[in-house]
């Protein structure tokens, strides 16, 4: 089993000081966050300081799990998006990650879904298509297309580089039938992000795995027994500030993933 985490755990920390902590919690991995908000990388980094953070993953024996990227949503402009797509590959292959992270919006309200889904398929294509090697993997998330919908995009795509990043907790969030998933979505899975959530008067919060109302280990257990994708630590301090630090909770990640 490999684990990793996402640096969402660690705004703000630097490259060394987050592979460092994965090294010393026992994770294979780590993803690596491209982004202008507290971002390791950023699309503009130079050959440099992507050859860089290669270097520092490499002294500590640590792997790049996947790029955690954040795409445009405007599909307007078709090449924009593939562009931008053939580029985070580009930063992808020189540091040697296997996947970068997409997001694929959903459809625009009074837009037809298939339509929507074969324009995106298309786009997506066109940017595989500009050459690199790493994959490409969606991850259906609130706000954007669903896990069943992820899959029918898979479907439309049909490359061997487009793939999904399963996150159970946006199957809560997204009132998703987890038994349809599992039928539709599981054979186009190639990493797994895990998050919890618990349910309050007050609405989500953040919780340790285990310790919320996601359902893991069921969706988990989907998964073919010759799964060999990473399973990554999604812990989000950037975006919930107040919820306890990486050097806390990595262990109780690793030990949860290990029972």
């Amino acid at each position: 089993m490999k684990l990793s985490y996402t640096t969402m755990a660690t705004p703000g920390l630097g490259v060394e000081r987050s592979v460092g902590l994965a090294a010393k919690f026992g994770l294979n991995g780590i993803d690596l966050r491209v982004s202008d908000h507290f971002g390791e990388l950023t699309e503009n980094s130079t050959n440099a300081e992507i050859d860089r953070a290669k270097d520092i993953l490499n002294s500590f024996g640590i792997a790049p799990a996947g790029l955690l990227c954040y795409n445009t949503s405007d599909m307007e402009t078709e090449s924009l998006l593939s562009d931008q797509l053939a580029r985070l590959v580009e930063i992808a292959d020189r540091i040697g990650s296997p996947s970068i992270r997409m997001f694929a919006p959903k459809a625009a309200d009074g837009v037809e879904l298939q339509g929507h889904l074969e324009k995106l398929a298309k786009i997506i294509r066109h940017g595989l298509e500009k050459g690199g090697k790493a994959d490409i993997l969606v991850q259906h998330h609130n706000g954007n297309l669903n896990a069943v919908q992820a899959s029918r995009l898979a479907r439309l795509v049909d490359e061997k580089r487009f793939g999904i990043i399963l996150s159970p907790d946006h199957c809560m969030i997204q009132k998703e039938d987890i038994d349809e998933v599992g039928r539709v979505a599981i054979p186009y899975v190639r990493q797994v992000y895990i998050a919890d959530w618990r349910e309050t008067e007050d609405g989500l919060k953040v919780a340790l795995p285990g310790e919320g109302s996601v359902r893991i280990r069921e969706m988990l257990a989907m998964l073919p027994d010759d799964f060999d994708g990473w399973y990554s630590f999604k812990w989000e301090k950037i975006w919930n500030p107040d919820i306890e630090d990486a050097e806390k909770v990595l262990d109780k990640f690793v030990k949860y993933m290990k029972k």
